[in-house]
């Protein structure tokens, strides 16, 4: 998968006339990143969106954090999150795995986002 910095203009799939957005979560072996605890109701909420990705790729991509690529799990699609000011963030669907295993903490907006 690639690597961008949180926040971030999308580069990802950009698509033609889409609106702009911000990278959050798109992280990658060998590039560091903030860890630290989140509250229970924003995994949750994040575990949530992560279940119903959008911009759906032919493949999948598997988790290169994880010390067993055997086991690692797979993710396809993106969670995206707009707020009321119209910023929208996109997430690989993995997120949520990076977050729960891996103690990923996203940019506060982000969190105040997806909680929002």
């Amino acid at each position: 998968m690639a690597f961008y910095r949180d926040l971030t203009p999308y580069e990802y799939k950009p698509k033609p006339g889409q609106e702009a957005m911000l990278n959050v979560g798109w992280l990658a072996w060998g590039h560091a990143f903030n860890r630290g605890p989140v509250s229970d109701e924003f995994a949750s909420t994040l575990q949530k969106l992560a279940e119903s990705p959008v911009n759906l790729c032919r493949g999948f991509h598997i988790c290169d954090l994880c010390r067993s690529r055997d086991d690692a799990p797979r993710g396809n699609g993106e969670v995206r999150v707009r707020v009321a000011s119209g910023v929208i963030y996109a997430a690989p669907a993995l997120i949520w795995h990076y977050v729960a295993e891996h103690q990923y903490l996203p940019p506060q907006e982000f969190i105040d986002a997806v909680l929002g």
